[in-house]
């Protein structure tokens, strides 16, 4: 026999659906007073990190939110192409040993090869000296 026990249903969680103003309002209003972010996602139907997305967003935008208890720092400022080229410097690549200048120490091959559809890695490897 089936259990027909009804008890309250769980808040139905809102995937995809945009944020209102109200809730951006009602964020605001909760993160100054130091709801913590997990409350703030449950009173609002919705997943914690897409919340704390929404916080992101919305101090990204200029919003003020007086809380300390967010952890949710201000998105960093993209780096311009002077502050890029001032970090690079001359790399041999790894696939092709050619040197390029390189971006950073994320950037570890050339342009030419990064374009490639083909693994660079699948020829003998070439030991440069």
């Amino acid at each position: 026999m089936l259990n027909m026990d009804v008890t309250a249903p769980s808040p139905v969680r809102r995937v995809g659906r945009p944020f209102t103003e109200a809730e951006d309002a009602q964020i605001v209003r909760w993160a100054e007073l130091e709801v913590p972010r997990a409350e703030i996602a449950r009173r609002l139907g919705r997943d914690s990190n897409s919340v704390f997305a929404r916080i992101r967003r919305l101090l990204g935008r200029g919003v003020e939110i007086k809380a300390g208890s967010l952890h949710a720092p201000r998105p960093k400022q993209a780096a311009t192409h002077a502050q890029r080229m001032k970090k690079s410097s001359w790399r041999n690549c790894m696939c092709c040993q050619k040197r390029f200048l390189s971006e950073g120490a994320h950037n570890r091959m050339c342009t030419a090869c990064r374009g490639k559809s083909t693994d660079c890695f699948s020829s003998p490897a070439r030991v440069s000296r």
